[in-house]
Protein backbone atom coordinates (compact mmCIF):
# COMPACT_ATOMS: atom_id res chain seq x y z
CA UNK A 1 0.00 0.00 0.00
CA UNK A 2 1.38 3.38 -0.76
CA UNK A 3 2.10 5.55 1.87
CA UNK A 4 0.27 8.40 2.39
CA UNK A 5 1.78 11.67 3.19
CA UNK A 6 0.82 15.35 3.47
CA UNK A 7 1.47 17.35 0.71
CA UNK A 8 3.75 20.75 2.03
CA UNK A 9 3.24 22.37 -0.94
CA UNK A 10 -0.34 22.51 -1.04
CA UNK A 11 -0.25 23.45 2.89
CA UNK A 12 2.30 25.75 2.64
CA UNK A 13 0.86 29.18 4.07
CA UNK A 14 2.08 32.43 1.92
CA UNK A 15 2.78 35.02 4.62
CA UNK A 16 3.60 37.25 1.76
CA UNK A 17 0.29 36.81 -0.20
CA UNK A 18 -2.13 39.75 0.10
CA UNK A 19 -5.06 38.69 2.47
CA UNK A 20 -8.43 37.70 1.49
CA UNK A 21 -10.32 40.95 0.87
CA UNK A 22 -13.54 39.39 2.15
CA UNK A 23 -11.75 39.60 5.67
CA UNK A 24 -11.48 43.32 5.68
CA UNK A 25 -15.63 43.62 4.83
CA UNK A 26 -16.26 41.22 7.41
CA UNK A 27 -14.60 42.66 10.07
CA UNK A 28 -15.78 46.44 8.74
CA UNK A 29 -19.04 44.45 8.80
CA UNK A 30 -18.74 43.72 12.56
CA UNK A 31 -17.85 47.26 13.08
CA UNK A 32 -21.32 48.64 11.82
CA UNK A 33 -23.69 47.28 14.55
CA UNK A 34 -21.26 48.22 17.19
CA UNK A 35 -21.26 51.67 15.92
CA UNK A 36 -25.08 52.38 15.15
CA UNK A 37 -25.57 50.77 18.90
CA UNK A 38 -23.11 53.29 19.97
CA UNK A 39 -24.88 56.33 17.80
CA UNK A 40 -28.16 55.08 19.40
CA UNK A 41 -27.13 55.37 22.68
CA UNK A 42 -25.49 58.74 22.32
CA UNK A 43 -29.22 59.98 20.66
CA UNK A 44 -30.57 58.33 23.24
CA UNK A 45 -28.49 60.31 26.37
CA UNK A 46 -29.18 63.47 24.26
CA UNK A 47 -32.68 63.36 24.25
CA UNK A 48 -32.87 62.00 27.84
CA UNK A 49 -30.95 65.18 29.23
CA UNK A 50 -33.44 68.24 27.44
CA UNK A 51 -36.29 67.88 30.30
CA UNK A 52 -33.59 68.00 33.37
CA UNK A 53 -31.84 70.56 31.34
CA UNK A 54 -34.91 72.63 31.24
CA UNK A 55 -35.75 71.99 35.21
CA UNK A 56 -32.27 73.35 35.84
CA UNK A 57 -33.36 76.80 34.11
CA UNK A 58 -36.49 77.01 36.06
CA UNK A 59 -34.63 76.45 39.06
CA UNK A 60 -31.88 79.13 37.88
CA UNK A 61 -35.17 81.68 38.11
CA UNK A 62 -36.28 80.21 41.70
CA UNK A 63 -35.57 82.44 44.77
CA UNK A 64 -32.47 81.61 47.32
CA UNK A 65 -34.38 81.43 49.75
CA UNK A 66 -35.96 78.40 51.31
CA UNK A 67 -39.82 77.19 51.17
CA UNK A 68 -41.75 78.14 54.34
CA UNK A 69 -41.95 73.92 55.65
CA UNK A 70 -38.09 73.90 55.52
CA UNK A 71 -37.73 76.77 58.38
CA UNK A 72 -39.57 74.53 61.42
CA UNK A 73 -37.41 71.78 60.12
CA UNK A 74 -34.60 73.68 60.09
CA UNK A 75 -35.22 75.05 63.72
CA UNK A 76 -35.35 71.71 65.29
CA UNK A 77 -31.85 71.22 63.94
CA UNK A 78 -30.32 74.27 64.89
CA UNK A 79 -28.31 74.60 68.53
CA UNK A 80 -28.38 78.13 70.22
CA UNK A 81 -24.69 78.23 69.04
CA UNK A 82 -25.47 77.67 65.41
CA UNK A 83 -24.74 74.28 65.69
CA UNK A 84 -26.37 70.85 65.00
CA UNK A 85 -28.65 69.14 67.38
CA UNK A 86 -28.51 65.58 66.49
CA UNK A 87 -31.48 64.91 67.83
CA UNK A 88 -33.29 67.48 65.76
CA UNK A 89 -32.80 65.00 62.46
CA UNK A 90 -34.81 62.24 64.07
CA UNK A 91 -37.35 64.44 64.95
CA UNK A 92 -40.65 63.95 62.59
CA UNK A 93 -42.61 66.65 60.42
CA UNK A 94 -46.41 66.24 59.96
CA UNK A 95 -46.49 62.85 60.38
CA UNK A 96 -43.06 62.30 57.96
CA UNK A 97 -40.09 60.96 59.44
CA UNK A 98 -37.76 62.96 57.54
CA UNK A 99 -34.33 61.83 58.88
CA UNK A 100 -32.60 61.67 54.96
CA UNK A 101 -33.54 65.00 53.63
CA UNK A 102 -32.50 66.69 57.17
CA UNK A 103 -29.08 65.65 56.76
CA UNK A 104 -29.44 66.64 52.78
CA UNK A 105 -30.60 70.75 54.31
CA UNK A 106 -27.65 70.48 56.53
CA UNK A 107 -25.10 69.86 54.47
CA UNK A 108 -26.76 72.02 52.21
CA UNK A 109 -26.50 74.98 55.02
CA UNK A 110 -22.54 73.80 55.45
CA UNK A 111 -21.84 73.69 51.67
CA UNK A 112 -24.08 76.76 50.41
CA UNK A 113 -25.53 78.33 53.54
CA UNK A 114 -28.52 77.04 52.75
CA UNK A 115 -29.27 78.04 48.81
CA UNK A 116 -32.60 76.79 47.60
CA UNK A 117 -31.08 76.77 44.34
CA UNK A 118 -28.24 74.76 45.24
CA UNK A 119 -30.49 72.35 46.82
CA UNK A 120 -32.34 72.43 43.74
CA UNK A 121 -29.20 71.34 41.73
CA UNK A 122 -29.16 68.19 44.28
CA UNK A 123 -32.92 67.60 43.71
CA UNK A 124 -32.41 67.24 39.96
CA UNK A 125 -29.19 64.98 40.38
CA UNK A 126 -31.71 63.04 42.25
CA UNK A 127 -34.13 62.69 39.44
CA UNK A 128 -31.26 61.88 37.56
CA UNK A 129 -29.82 59.19 39.38
CA UNK A 130 -33.76 57.50 38.80
CA UNK A 131 -33.72 58.17 35.45
CA UNK A 132 -30.39 55.67 35.46
CA UNK A 133 -31.79 53.20 37.79
CA UNK A 134 -34.66 52.94 35.48
CA UNK A 135 -32.32 52.40 32.91
CA UNK A 136 -30.09 49.62 34.59
CA UNK A 137 -33.74 47.95 35.22
CA UNK A 138 -34.77 48.10 31.97
CA UNK A 139 -31.18 46.58 30.74
CA UNK A 140 -31.72 43.85 33.33
CA UNK A 141 -35.40 43.38 31.96
CA UNK A 142 -35.64 39.81 29.96
CA UNK A 143 -37.70 39.72 26.83
CA UNK A 144 -37.57 43.30 25.55
CA UNK A 145 -35.36 45.00 22.74
CA UNK A 146 -33.12 48.11 22.70
CA UNK A 147 -35.64 49.61 21.41
CA UNK A 148 -37.70 48.97 24.08
CA UNK A 149 -35.60 49.68 26.77
CA UNK A 150 -34.64 53.50 25.34
CA UNK A 151 -38.24 54.42 25.32
CA UNK A 152 -38.22 53.39 28.98
CA UNK A 153 -35.16 55.23 29.48
CA UNK A 154 -36.57 58.44 27.61
CA UNK A 155 -40.25 58.09 28.89
CA UNK A 156 -39.11 57.85 32.50
CA UNK A 157 -36.97 61.58 32.13
CA UNK A 158 -39.73 63.13 30.43
CA UNK A 159 -41.75 62.15 32.82
CA UNK A 160 -40.27 62.56 36.30
CA UNK A 161 -39.13 65.98 35.24
CA UNK A 162 -42.30 67.30 33.69
CA UNK A 163 -43.40 70.52 33.76
CA UNK A 164 -46.13 70.28 36.25
CA UNK A 165 -43.61 68.60 38.62
CA UNK A 166 -41.81 71.87 38.90
CA UNK A 167 -42.81 72.14 42.49
CA UNK A 168 -40.47 69.74 43.84
CA UNK A 169 -37.30 71.64 42.18
CA UNK A 170 -38.35 75.31 42.68
CA UNK A 171 -38.93 74.61 46.42
CA UNK A 172 -36.16 72.30 46.47
CA UNK A 173 -36.93 71.85 50.08
CA UNK A 174 -39.98 69.46 48.96
CA UNK A 175 -38.36 67.39 46.53
CA UNK A 176 -35.46 66.44 48.89
CA UNK A 177 -38.12 64.67 50.78
CA UNK A 178 -40.44 63.40 47.82
CA UNK A 179 -37.71 62.67 45.10
CA UNK A 180 -35.32 61.21 47.69
CA UNK A 181 -38.01 58.49 49.21
CA UNK A 182 -38.42 58.10 44.97
CA UNK A 183 -35.06 57.38 44.46
CA UNK A 184 -34.17 54.57 47.15
CA UNK A 185 -37.51 52.69 46.54
CA UNK A 186 -36.29 51.98 43.34
CA UNK A 187 -32.87 51.42 43.81
CA UNK A 188 -34.50 48.71 46.16
CA UNK A 189 -36.90 47.20 43.62
CA UNK A 190 -33.60 47.26 41.25
CA UNK A 191 -31.73 45.29 44.23
CA UNK A 192 -34.75 42.87 44.16
CA UNK A 193 -34.71 42.58 40.86
CA UNK A 194 -31.31 41.26 41.19
CA UNK A 195 -31.97 38.82 44.54
CA UNK A 196 -29.99 41.39 46.35
CA UNK A 197 -32.78 40.72 49.32
CA UNK A 198 -30.74 42.25 51.83
CA UNK A 199 -29.49 45.28 50.58
CA UNK A 200 -33.58 45.56 49.13
CA UNK A 201 -34.58 45.48 52.60
CA UNK A 202 -32.37 48.13 53.69
CA UNK A 203 -32.84 50.63 50.47
CA UNK A 204 -36.39 50.37 51.45
CA UNK A 205 -35.88 51.15 55.08
CA UNK A 206 -34.17 54.07 53.92
CA UNK A 207 -37.04 55.29 51.75
CA UNK A 208 -38.92 54.91 55.10
CA UNK A 209 -37.44 57.44 56.96
CA UNK A 210 -36.88 60.03 53.83
CA UNK A 211 -40.50 60.63 53.54
CA UNK A 212 -44.15 58.80 54.70
CA UNK A 213 -44.84 57.78 50.62
CA UNK A 214 -41.14 55.78 51.25
CA UNK A 215 -43.19 53.51 53.41
CA UNK A 216 -44.76 52.21 50.53
CA UNK A 217 -41.47 50.55 48.87
CA UNK A 218 -43.20 47.58 51.03
CA UNK A 219 -46.07 46.97 49.47
CA UNK A 220 -44.46 47.61 46.42
CA UNK A 221 -41.35 44.81 47.51
CA UNK A 222 -44.02 42.32 48.37
CA UNK A 223 -45.90 42.28 45.23
CA UNK A 224 -42.81 42.01 43.20
CA UNK A 225 -42.18 38.92 45.85
CA UNK A 226 -45.33 37.24 44.95
CA UNK A 227 -45.97 37.70 41.21
CA UNK A 228 -42.19 36.25 40.62
CA UNK A 229 -42.60 33.70 43.40
CA UNK A 230 -46.70 32.80 43.94
CA UNK A 231 -47.13 31.26 47.58
CA UNK A 232 -43.37 31.17 48.10
CA UNK A 233 -42.83 34.55 48.65
CA UNK A 234 -42.37 34.49 51.98
CA UNK A 235 -39.83 32.19 52.35
CA UNK A 236 -38.13 33.13 49.28
CA UNK A 237 -38.22 36.85 50.55
CA UNK A 238 -37.82 36.91 54.06
CA UNK A 239 -35.26 39.35 54.86
CA UNK A 240 -38.09 42.08 52.75
CA UNK A 241 -40.39 40.66 55.17
CA UNK A 242 -39.01 40.78 58.26
CA UNK A 243 -37.47 44.18 57.19
CA UNK A 244 -40.80 45.72 56.65
CA UNK A 245 -42.80 44.23 59.29
CA UNK A 246 -40.40 45.81 61.44
CA UNK A 247 -40.37 49.00 60.40
CA UNK A 248 -43.86 49.31 59.33
CA UNK A 249 -45.07 48.19 63.17
CA UNK A 250 -42.26 50.96 64.60
CA UNK A 251 -43.87 53.58 62.53
CA UNK A 252 -47.58 52.48 63.24
CA UNK A 253 -46.74 52.12 66.86
CA UNK A 254 -45.58 55.76 66.71
CA UNK A 255 -48.10 57.47 64.59
CA UNK A 256 -50.89 55.70 67.37
CA UNK A 257 -48.64 57.28 70.14
CA UNK A 258 -48.66 61.16 68.25
CA UNK A 259 -51.44 63.46 67.89
CA UNK A 260 -52.23 64.65 64.17
CA UNK A 261 -55.31 66.08 62.35
CA UNK A 262 -57.71 64.21 61.31
CA UNK A 263 -57.59 63.52 57.34
CA UNK A 264 -60.21 64.46 55.32
CA UNK A 265 -63.78 63.21 55.25
CA UNK A 266 -65.92 61.35 52.85
CA UNK A 267 -65.03 57.77 53.54
CA UNK A 268 -63.54 55.11 51.50
CA UNK A 269 -65.15 55.40 48.37
CA UNK A 270 -63.90 58.84 48.42
CA UNK A 271 -59.89 58.22 49.21
CA UNK A 272 -60.23 55.70 45.96
CA UNK A 273 -61.51 58.42 43.95
CA UNK A 274 -58.76 61.31 45.23
CA UNK A 275 -56.48 58.09 44.79
CA UNK A 276 -57.47 57.83 40.99
CA UNK A 277 -56.84 61.23 40.42
CA UNK A 278 -53.97 61.53 41.87
CA UNK A 279 -52.86 58.99 39.24
CA UNK A 280 -54.49 60.17 36.22
CA UNK A 281 -53.20 64.16 36.90
CA UNK A 282 -50.05 63.78 35.23
CA UNK A 283 -50.96 63.80 31.11
CA UNK A 284 -53.62 66.04 31.71
CA UNK A 285 -55.14 69.19 33.67
CA UNK A 286 -57.20 67.40 36.31
CA UNK A 287 -60.68 67.61 34.35
CA UNK A 288 -60.71 63.61 33.51
CA UNK A 289 -57.97 62.36 35.90
CA UNK A 290 -60.09 59.86 37.47
CA UNK A 291 -61.34 58.23 33.97
CA UNK A 292 -57.32 58.12 33.10
CA UNK A 293 -56.43 56.79 37.09
CA UNK A 294 -58.96 53.76 35.89
CA UNK A 295 -57.39 53.75 32.08
CA UNK A 296 -53.59 53.48 33.97
CA UNK A 297 -54.85 49.99 36.17
CA UNK A 298 -57.06 48.92 33.78
CA UNK A 299 -53.90 49.05 31.36
CA UNK A 300 -51.78 47.72 33.92
CA UNK A 301 -53.57 44.49 34.94
CA UNK A 302 -54.43 43.52 31.42
CA UNK A 303 -50.66 43.79 30.61
CA UNK A 304 -50.04 41.83 33.43
CA UNK A 305 -52.23 38.91 32.87
CA UNK A 306 -50.93 38.85 29.45
CA UNK A 307 -47.05 38.85 30.66
CA UNK A 308 -47.91 36.08 33.18
CA UNK A 309 -49.73 34.18 30.83
CA UNK A 310 -46.49 33.83 28.33
CA UNK A 311 -44.55 32.94 31.42
CA UNK A 312 -42.58 36.39 31.38
CA UNK A 313 -43.36 37.08 35.68
CA UNK A 314 -39.57 37.99 36.44
CA UNK A 315 -39.88 40.81 33.31
CA UNK A 316 -42.91 41.94 35.03
CA UNK A 317 -42.00 41.70 38.60
CA UNK A 318 -40.32 45.35 38.77
CA UNK A 319 -42.48 47.14 36.98
CA UNK A 320 -45.59 45.99 38.37
CA UNK A 321 -43.41 47.02 42.55
CA UNK A 322 -43.01 50.14 40.38
CA UNK A 323 -46.65 50.78 39.95
CA UNK A 324 -47.59 49.32 43.05
CA UNK A 325 -45.34 51.72 44.92
CA UNK A 326 -46.83 54.80 42.94
CA UNK A 327 -50.47 53.68 43.71
CA UNK A 328 -49.85 52.73 47.53
CA UNK A 329 -48.10 56.36 48.02
CA UNK A 330 -50.78 58.13 46.04
CA UNK A 331 -53.35 56.38 48.47
CA UNK A 332 -51.17 57.34 51.27
CA UNK A 333 -51.67 61.31 49.97
CA UNK A 334 -55.58 60.37 49.37
CA UNK A 335 -55.96 59.73 53.01
CA UNK A 336 -54.76 62.95 54.35
CA UNK A 337 -55.25 65.48 51.76
CA UNK A 338 -58.29 66.52 50.38
CA UNK A 339 -57.00 67.43 47.20
CA UNK A 340 -54.58 64.79 45.18
CA UNK A 341 -54.17 66.83 42.02
CA UNK A 342 -51.21 69.23 42.92
CA UNK A 343 -47.84 69.08 41.99
CA UNK A 344 -45.41 67.86 44.67
CA UNK A 345 -47.21 64.90 43.95
CA UNK A 346 -46.62 64.29 40.12
CA UNK A 347 -43.62 62.32 40.89
CA UNK A 348 -45.79 59.73 42.11
CA UNK A 349 -47.96 59.74 39.35
CA UNK A 350 -45.22 59.80 37.11
CA UNK A 351 -43.74 56.42 38.84
CA UNK A 352 -47.11 55.20 38.58
CA UNK A 353 -47.40 55.50 34.46
CA UNK A 354 -43.78 54.60 34.41
CA UNK A 355 -44.91 51.05 36.08
CA UNK A 356 -47.97 50.67 33.55
CA UNK A 357 -45.61 51.85 30.84
CA UNK A 358 -43.38 48.84 31.63
CA UNK A 359 -45.65 46.25 31.72
CA UNK A 360 -47.02 47.13 28.37
CA UNK A 361 -43.92 46.24 26.56
CA UNK A 362 -43.07 43.64 28.29
CA UNK A 363 -46.75 42.09 27.27
CA UNK A 364 -46.54 43.20 23.94
CA UNK A 365 -44.97 39.89 21.95
CA UNK A 366 -41.62 40.79 19.98
CA UNK A 367 -40.98 41.66 17.05
CA UNK A 368 -43.25 44.69 17.19
CA UNK A 369 -41.36 47.64 16.19
CA UNK A 370 -44.35 49.94 17.47
CA UNK A 371 -44.33 48.66 20.35
CA UNK A 372 -41.32 51.28 21.43
CA UNK A 373 -43.69 53.86 20.82
CA UNK A 374 -46.07 53.31 23.77
CA UNK A 375 -44.60 55.70 26.33
CA UNK A 376 -45.39 58.59 23.49
CA UNK A 377 -48.52 59.73 23.76
CA UNK A 378 -47.99 59.98 27.58
CA UNK A 379 -44.21 61.79 26.99
CA UNK A 380 -46.48 64.39 25.27
CA UNK A 381 -49.37 64.89 27.44
CA UNK A 382 -47.20 64.92 30.14
CA UNK A 383 -44.89 67.60 28.28
CA UNK A 384 -47.33 69.41 27.04
CA UNK A 385 -49.37 69.66 30.66
CA UNK A 386 -48.05 73.18 32.39
CA UNK A 387 -50.96 73.83 35.18
CA UNK A 388 -48.51 73.65 37.47
CA UNK A 389 -45.26 74.41 35.68
CA UNK A 390 -42.83 76.98 36.38
CA UNK A 391 -44.69 80.22 35.68
CA UNK A 392 -47.29 79.30 38.36
CA UNK A 393 -45.05 79.45 41.07
CA UNK A 394 -43.70 82.91 40.07
CA UNK A 395 -45.54 84.29 43.01
CA UNK A 396 -44.61 82.01 45.63
CA UNK A 397 -40.71 83.25 44.19
CA UNK A 398 -41.49 86.87 45.09
CA UNK A 399 -43.11 85.47 49.06
CA UNK A 400 -40.14 84.27 49.61
CA UNK A 401 -37.86 87.11 48.80
CA UNK A 402 -39.95 89.11 51.04
CA UNK A 403 -39.15 86.39 53.44
CA UNK A 404 -35.16 86.68 52.92
CA UNK A 405 -35.68 90.74 53.16
CA UNK A 406 -37.66 90.30 57.13
CA UNK A 407 -35.28 87.98 58.54
CA UNK A 408 -32.52 90.40 56.94
CA UNK A 409 -34.06 93.44 58.68
CA UNK A 410 -34.60 91.21 62.05
CA UNK A 411 -38.93 91.29 61.79
CA UNK A 412 -39.03 87.67 60.87
CA UNK A 413 -39.41 85.82 63.95
CA UNK A 414 -43.15 84.64 64.71
CA UNK A 415 -44.64 86.28 61.88
CA UNK A 416 -46.45 85.27 59.10
CA UNK A 417 -44.41 86.76 56.33
CA UNK A 418 -43.89 85.02 52.92
CA UNK A 419 -47.19 83.59 52.68
CA UNK A 420 -46.83 80.95 55.14
CA UNK A 421 -49.70 78.69 57.26
CA UNK A 422 -47.66 78.66 60.77
CA UNK A 423 -45.69 82.31 62.03
CA UNK A 424 -41.93 81.95 61.10
CA UNK A 425 -39.91 79.89 64.27
CA UNK A 426 -37.58 82.58 66.31
CA UNK A 427 -34.44 81.56 65.45
CA UNK A 428 -33.08 85.07 63.50
CA UNK A 429 -30.34 84.92 66.05
CA UNK A 430 -29.37 80.79 65.14
CA UNK A 431 -29.32 81.63 62.22
CA UNK A 432 -27.13 84.57 61.99
CA UNK A 433 -24.81 82.73 64.17
CA UNK A 434 -24.88 79.74 61.47
CA UNK A 435 -24.21 82.08 58.83
CA UNK A 436 -27.34 81.13 57.41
Amino acid sequence: MAECRPNREATTIDHDAPADEGTGASVEHLRRPEARRRLALGLVAIVAAIPPLRMATAVRGASRTQYNDYWPMLDSMLGADGGLRWRGLLEARNQHPVVLPKAIYWINVLATDGDNRSLGIVVIAIVALTVGLVALLARSTPGIGRARRAALVLGASFLLFAPNGAWNFVKAMSGTAWLTANLLTVAAVLADHHRRRGLAAGLAVLASISYGTGLAAWPALAVAAVVRHGRHAPRRAWPIVVAGVVTLGWYAAWYRSSTFPRGPSGGRLAVVERTLAGIGSLPGDGRAAVPLGIVALGLAAAALAVGLRRGQAAACAPWVAILAYGTAAMALVATSRAESFQARYTSISALTWLGVTGLVLVAVPRPRRWAALVPAPLVVAATLATTYGPPSLDADTRRHDLLAVAMQIGVADGNRVGGGLHPFPVMTDRLRARGH
